[in-house]
């Protein structure tokens, strides 16, 4: 079990590490950092098989929205842009019967319907604002005794 303290013990390390630097990170650029979080909260996260359909038209995409979702953060789709086609779920909001007096109540709730297919976009085939990136080389450091 030795091997498995050790291990334990690296992460620990590691993770220490990386909770120190990103504090460092965050107090020299928070408001970056910040405008950064915001923006990537706003897309969304595909299922398998949507992920599948946008890799199989356009295995180069990065980031992916909807053209109102691009449009809300300042950017907008090309002119002559082909999107691509992904499932989407049709919800409708229905209201619950209520069983002693067979009236509506006032609450209302989200039931799936359906499925069809709606359209999403690639940053490439976007412009405008740009995107607020972190690149790779501001979140590095080193982590002592750790060798690779």
């Amino acid at each position: 079990m030795e091997g498995g303290e050790k291990t334990s013990k690296d992460i620990s390390e590691i993770v220490s590490s990386l909770e120190r630097n990103f504090a460092k990170y965050l107090e020299n650029d928070e408001a970056r950092y910040k405008n950064y979080l915001q923006i990537m909260a706003r897309f969304h996260n595909y299922s398998v098989n949507n992920s599948m359909l946008i890799f199989m038209q356009r295995p180069n995409a990065t980031y992916i929205s909807s053209f109102s979702g691009w449009k809300s953060i300042g950017r907008k789709v090309k002119k002559g842009e082909k999107g691509i086609r992904i499932i989407a779920p049709v919800t409708i909001k229905v209201r619950q019967k209520s069983d002693e007096e067979n009236q509506e109540s006032p609450e209302e709730q989200e039931k799936l319907v359906a499925f069809r297919f709606a359209y999403v976009f690639d940053l490439e085939q976007t412009e405008g604002k740009e995107l607020p990136f972190l690149s790779a080389a501001e979140l590095t450091g080193k982590v002592p005794d750790y060798s690779k």
